[in-house]
């Protein structure tokens, strides 16, 4: 199979990718690096964790391209993102004048080897893909395997929210609450409304307590999925934005916290504490 050349490469760059960066210094990936999230849609300085990159092969023996991958963490919305570039070496030769006279990848032409010319190196950096990684696994860590319905139902609502389906992942979340509410926690009533209200005053079948936290978040994903699933007269209050599942999932996350990971670090704490100072 032969390989395309530089040429060509660049072109199909300029046609089909995003220009990141253009400029006569060398840009190095250092701890940060510059662009949009595709999750909350905000211009950030992102937290390289970590990169790889390797050398492209071109039949003219090119030196460039240089591909990167690169695993970043968004400061705002805190997801990661998988990115790949491409940096391109250019060399410009401009004449006494300052005048650009050729923009070239070819390093030998004998055409410009006189003082009268000067050479100028730029670089380019394209995108060439961009994946925001699904969180479904780290938000699944914490729920029992044995709640299947639950697992099943943020699933969805992370792929939603994953895609962009930012009513459908805001819905699942509210399905998700009255999963907890009525399957696992065990209350009663037939509205998840009454449900939640049930729990503020009575003991649950995990027999833990359920903190203000718990209560609070509850009743603001439940008041947000109806909104998802009844559209409100406000126009404003209609459609969802990225910010507001993304928060949402934030929300979702402490009560699973408070409701399967507080509850067992506490007795293992007490546990701890007990077996170091000997007490029954």
């Amino acid at each position: 199979m032969k390989n395309i050349n530089a040429i060509d490469f660049l072109q199909y760059l300029k046609n089909n990718h995003n220009l990141l960066y253009n400029d006569y210094k060398d840009y190095e990936y250092s701890g940060e690096f510059d662009g949009t999230c595709d999750y909350c849609k905000k211009d950030v300085f992102f937290k390289i964790i970590s990169k790889r990159y390797v050398n492209g092969i071109f039949d003219d023996s090119y030196e460039f391209p240089i591909f990167h991958t690169l695993q970043l963490k968004c400061p705002k919305c805190l997801r990661i993102i998988i990115k790949q570039t491409v940096k391109i070496k250019l060399e410009e030769i401009y004449n006494s004048k300052d005048e650009l006279m050729e923009s070239t990848i070819n390093f030998d032409d004998e055409e410009y080897e006189n003082e009268e010319f000067i050479r100028k190196y730029k670089y380019l950096i394209f995108e060439i893909l961009s994946i925001p990684t699904s969180e479904i696994e780290e938000s699944l860590e914490n729920i029992p395997q044995k709640y299947i319905s639950l697992r099943d139902s943020v699933s969805e609502a992370i792929f939603a929210m994953n895609h962009n389906k930012n009513i459908s992942a805001t819905i699942m979340f509210r399905r998700a609450i009255q999963i907890i509410a009525k399957e696992i926690l065990g209350a009663q009533g037939k509205s998840l409304y009454g449900q939640l209200e049930w729990l503020k005053i009575n003991e649950n079948k995990l027999k833990i307590d359920l903190s203000e936290i718990f209560h609070e978040h509850t009743k603001l994903i439940k008041d947000i999925g109806n909104q998802g699933a009844h559209p409100e007269e406000d126009i404003e209050l209609q459609n969802f934005s990225s910010n507001d599942v993304n928060s949402l999932h934030d929300l979702f996350l402490i009560i699973i916290f408070e409701i399967f990971v507080k509850p067992e670090k506490l007795k293992q704490i007490k546990e701890e504490l007990k077996n170091s100072r000997k007490i029954q």
